[in-house]
């Protein structure tokens, strides 16, 4: 459940003492009676109900943490939880990641200026207890192999955001970080490298040791090992990584960074006058400098392999599933490590069950990382087979791991193309954010495709695709491509005449191109259309007026009549 040993201060002092100190101060998780139930966690002996209760509610809550959204995001009933479950003793990890969200919705609400000032210096104070002993007291570099946390570093980037951006006074009394000549070209090479699904190089540095101050050494050392991580080292022992020298190296760098983190921070203390000691720490170590060291951190805290438990699977049951990630904040990436499962909505899962333990062919246009696909494969039949479809090239490399790490390359193929009716049209790599999350997307270029711009992609037909690699019918074919969903869907118009799809899952939102065109061609071709609870002549209502399309992603599913 989280409950890593704590680490004790110099002082004799043990860190829960002072982390449930904190809790006074931002009260979130009181000792309480769990509802309906006669125990808190803590008590022992331990019912096993009450057991499974708390167990469920810290996964929920670290779930959450992980998320890597706002506080005000969290469900009630799971910060309730916390409450009942007195997170401090049965649920620490959680407990601390719930404080640092705490704070940094507090310093959202404060009032910008001098009324706000002395409180933003208190919820300060309270992120460097908890933020120190990341620092000085556990090892990086065994807490980073252990697994997928709860995103501390995340959360402490945000407190020092909010801080910089709103009272940048507080860190104007630690002393600015100097620029000397070509260190802005390290920072550059960082937040380039930071942006990278598949860095094909290690950091450019750009400086000699002597210009960098041992904050830069920390933060340069972190990304070189983060580098190893992804393209040599990758997943955590007995789930995906294996002992090599790569991971020795890597190992390496993140103890190196840490002591020159560790010496950052005893600089910046030993600078800092007595009155302001607790608030000289590591984010005010980091200060003004524009070094992304909590980036940097939260990156390495990202796995890019996790392995997963496959409930009610046909194939992998007895198992884990082993996905391969990417180690930006990608959405599809995210939810995985969030909530350990695979990225795939509900509406076709139960599609899925209802081809329990018969061998189908599955097409997914715009599969990603290929959660959906991937969930057809594992719940259907072992002679199930699949074409995954996607122009994100890093993403198409890790859904091809994925297949290789659980053994179904044979029955998975994976092929990077851009779908559309048109041959002739060129489309641009773009990046479109999702609060903190980032997902990559596709600008149309055919008349103003330039040479300059990178990830420029053409677009092949689904026929075409289909038939080049043998694919005679498709059982399910999915389609998920950020509202041009009905453009992919025109480019296998011949399959649908024919009878030949059996069943179409196809994503809409509300700014979707065309979405009653699509619905029309699919009743045109004799398919029957669900949607939301809507019916054939229902749905076609519904997708003509944008206004009555439900906020949010829902899918359109069409069943070929008598299939």
């Amino acid at each position: 459940r989280g409950t890593a040993s704590w680490p004790t201060q110099k002082n004799g002092r043990p860190m829960w003492r002072i982390v449930r100190s904190l809790a006074a101060f931002l009260p979130c998780c009181a000792k309480a009676q769990i509802p309906g139930l006669e125990q808190t966690c803590d008590a022992r002996p331990i019912s096993k109900k009450v057991e499974d209760w708390c167990d469920r509610s810290c996964t929920q809550l670290l779930a959450f943490l992980r998320m890597r959204a706002d506080f005000e995001a969290i469900d009630f009933n799971v910060y309730k939880a916390s409450d009942a479950m007195n997170t401090w003793s049965s649920c620490p990890t959680a407990h601390r990641g719930i404080l640092l969200a705490r704070i940094a919705d507090q310093l959202r609400k404060l009032p910008q200026g001098l009324d706000g000032l002395d409180a933003a210096r208190r919820l300060l104070m309270n992120t460097e207890y908890i933020a120190r002993a990341y620092v000085m007291d556990i090892n990086i570099t065994g807490y980073l192999a252990s697994g997928t946390s709860y995103a501390p570093w995340f959360h402490m980037g945000i407190i020092h955001h909010l801080i910089t951006d709103k009272y940048p006074e507080i860190f104007d009394m630690s002393e600015p970080q100097g620029v000397p000549e070509g260190r802005q070209q390290l920072l550059q090479s960082l937040e380039h490298y930071l942006s990278l699904d598949a860095p094909d190089r290690p950091l450019k540095r750009g400086l000699t040791r002597g210009s960098l101050s041992s904050l830069d050494m920390a933060v340069t050392r972190f990304a070189e090992a983060d580098f190893i991580r992804i393209t040599r080292a990758p997943g955590v022992l007995g789930h995906g990584g294996e002992e090599s020298a790569e991971r020795a190296e890597m190992e390496r760098l993140l103890s190196l960074g840490q002591k020159h983190l560790q010496q950052a921070y005893r600089h910046n203390k030993a600078r800092a006058p007595p009155s302001w000691s607790d608030l000289h720490g590591v984010l005010t170590t980091v200060g003004r400098s524009q070094v992304p060291l909590f980036d940097i951190l939260d990156r390495l805290d990202s796995q890019v392999i996790e392995g997963i438990h496959l409930r009610d699977s046909v194939t992998h049951e007895s198992k884990s599933f082993l996905v391969h990630l990417l180690p930006t904040r990608n959405v599809e990436s995210n939810h995985v490590r969030s909530v350990i499962d695979l990225h795939c909505d509900r509406v076709f899962r139960d599609i899925v069950a209802e081809h329990r333990g018969q061998p189908i062919t599955v097409v997914e246009v715009g599969a990603h990382l290929g959660g959906c696909i991937l969930h057809a494969l594992t719940h259907s039949h072992l002679e199930s087979r699949g074409l995954a479809i996607d122009a994100y090239a890093p993403a198409v490399d890790a859904l091809r791991r994925t297949a290789v790490s659980n053994q179904m390359e044979e029955r998975l193929t994976v092929v990077e193309q851009f779908v559309c009716a048109d041959d002739d049209r060129k489309f641009s790599l773009v990046f479109s954010e999702t609060g903190v999350l980032s997902q990559p997307g596709w600008e149309d270029v055919s008349v103003n495709a330039s040479c300059e711009r990178s990830s420029v992609v053409e677009c092949r037909s689904l026929d075409s695709l289909l038939q080049a690699h043998s694919f005679d019918e498709v059982d399910i074919l999915r389609l998920s491509v950020l509202g041009r969903e009905y453009d992919a869907l025109r480019s296998a118009e011949r399959f649908l005449a024919a009878g030949k799809v059996k069943v179409v899952a196809a994503s809409v939102l509300r700014d979707n191109y065309a979405p009653a065109d699509m619905a029309r061609m699919l009743l045109r071709y004799g398919y029957t259309l669900t949607f939301d609870a809507s019916v054939d002549e229902e749905v076609l209502q519904i997708l003509s007026d944008r206004e009555l399309i439900p906020e949010g992603t829902l899918t359109l599913v069409a069943r070929r009549a008598n299939s």
